[in-house]
């Protein structure tokens, strides 16, 4: 019994239900689905977007606990991100996306690039992708 009052200690200590009116409704296109996963790691709610092969997380942080953002955010981790240098060659990168909570719907437009893009450079681009 100790553990399931730890718990609700923990949602009241951290006011979780005052976040429910930021969760908005996910709309995804035809073929992606989203896996649920247990709020590990001081995040608030945890993801797990899949379209094929391809997968990354995205998770809602409502204490700082996880970035430098000084405020509740998401973040989508890995954001490929790609560019073009002076010799033609194409530099990709892992980053990390994030966004406050009134910019979920440019994280959700990131989250579909994210997955073009890895799409796109999976093959040539190995070491970025699980």
């Amino acid at each position: 019994m100790s553990g399931k009052i730890d718990r609700y200690k923990l949602e009241g200590d951290e006011n979780w239900s005052a976040h429910y009116n930021d969760m908005p409704a996910l709309e995804l296109k035809p073929g992606f689905s989203i896996k649920v996963t247990p709020p590990f790691g001081g995040a608030l709610m945890r993801m797990t977007i899949e379209k094929g092969p391809i997968n990354f997380s995205f998770y809602y942080d409502v204490n700082d606990s996880l970035g430098l953002v000084q405020q509740p955010y998401w973040e989508i981790y890995p954001l490929i991100m790609y560019g073009t240098e002076r010799d033609g060659s194409i530099r990709v990168e892992e980053e990390t996306g994030r966004y406050y909570t009134n910019e979920f719907d440019e994280m959700i437009d990131e989250m579909y690039k994210n997955t073009e893009y890895q799409e796109k450079f999976r093959d040539e681009f190995p070491e970025y992708f699980i």
